[in-house]
């Protein structure tokens, strides 16, 4: 039994562009509602900040993705604000922003399709000093890492010049010949230092082999930095270690910490190979930021999972956005209320709270070390 079922688990409303105008990168938005594609998304990255900022308090990236069409799977922003009765929001509202200097990116998606690559994937938003800012991966060129920055939230700057204004790519220096790093997680952890933890493998594939190294998760790889634009200073410093429950392989993840405590969690979606590959969504927790331990009872495994984002809000309130995959069950008794309005290819934006603390009380650890 996992901690949220059917009866904790909401969809969310999140619009995807239309299918027109693409290749320029500058869409138009339908209705809330569009036909046939309706909410599909994928890898969702979620920022609030309490009392709001820019009218809201809460930001969300995702990347379309509907019916695999890879074009799509560019970075787009959302704001929200909670319901009547104080609740996470369930329907965001995309950005409509005014050109301004540098900040030329007013719709979704932000980051446009690039030439010669396939998607601008993985986003993950990070808000500092007023401004919030976005870092996202190229499909391509050894797997580049970019940043953008608002500082309305509607209006973004460009993402920085190919081969260039880069923050990191795999194929350079230390990083050469390392596997893709995928969803890179972004935190402060010092008033001088920023760290991007990215899990490193290809875990989302079934069935795990370790002999062409697909379905395996290599690790959790920090880089360490201070400047967010342009090709910034981020360098690789080291290998974090998880331990705990040795069945579930991670393959997309979010970090965040407690601020009250100082501890660090990973959010991770991963390959449960008890349940033939199904994707569920497992709580990793450190108290120093680089030895995580995994709880072995899952957060979700009702529906097969992408990326989870969470945080813990200003009323200490576990507040996780969750993204079902393509290919989940059909079973009505397997999806959250609402589950008429799933879109055709599976894929949508759901949401489950509730108090951190009491939450924390029933995750126990199974310590069969893994690294």
């Amino acid at each position: 039994m996992s901690i949220f079922n059917e009866n904790d688990m909401f969809w969310c409303s999140v619009p995807v562009p239309p299918i027109n105008n693409h290749k320029d990168g500058i869409f138009d938005f339908l209705p809330e509602q569009i036909a046939d594609y309706g909410q599909s998304q994928t890898h969702p990255s979620i920022v609030y900040i309490p009392g709001g900022w820019n009218g809201h308090e809460y930001w969300l990236a995702t990347t379309p993705y509907p019916k695999s069409v890879g074009v799509f799977e560019n970075a787009c922003i959302y704001y929200g604000d909670a319901d009547l009765e104080g609740n996470p929001p369930r329907i965001f509202h995309p950005i409509n922003g005014t050109a301004n200097g540098i900040y030329t990116r007013v719709q979704n998606p932000i980051t446009p399709v690039p030439d010669n690559a396939t998607v601008n994937s993985d986003p993950d938003l990070f808000f500092d000093n007023n401004t919030l800012w976005l870092i996202s991966r190229e499909n391509t060129n050894s797997f580049a890492t970019y940043s953008q920055k608002s500082i309305d939230g509607q209006s973004w700057t460009p993402r920085g010049a190919r081969y260039t204004d880069f923050l990191w790519r795999t194929g350079d220096g230390v990083l050469t010949g390392k596997p893709e790093f995928l969803s890179p997680a972004l935190l402060r952890v010092s008033p001088n230092k920023l760290r991007v933890y990215c899990l490193s493998g290809s875990a989302g594939i079934y069935p795990r082999n370790y002999i062409t190294n697909t379905g395996v998760c290599w690790g959790i790889w920090i880089m360490e930095g201070t400047i967010l634009e342009g090709s910034g200073d981020f360098v690789y410093t080291k290998k974090a270690t998880l331990t705990g429950k040795r069945d579930i392989e991670p393959w997309h993840f979010d970090v965040f910490r407690d601020d009250t405590t100082g501890f660090y969690y990973a959010i991770c979606s991963g390959n449960n190979y008890n349940s033939n590959g199904v994707n569920g969504v497992y709580l990793a927790e450190s108290t120093d930021g680089f030895t995580f331990k995994m709880f072995s009872k899952p957060i979700i495994d009702a529906v097969q999972q992408y990326r989870p984002t969470a945080f813990i809000d200003s009323n200490r309130n576990f507040v996780l956005y969750w993204c079902s995959e393509a290919g989940a069950p059909t079973d009505p008794g397997k999806y959250p209320n609402g589950a008429a309005d799933v879109p055709v290819d599976g894929r949508a934006i759901g949401l489950s709270y509730r108090n951190f603390d009491d939450m924390l009380s029933e995750l126990k650890f199974n310590v069969v070390g893994w690294e």
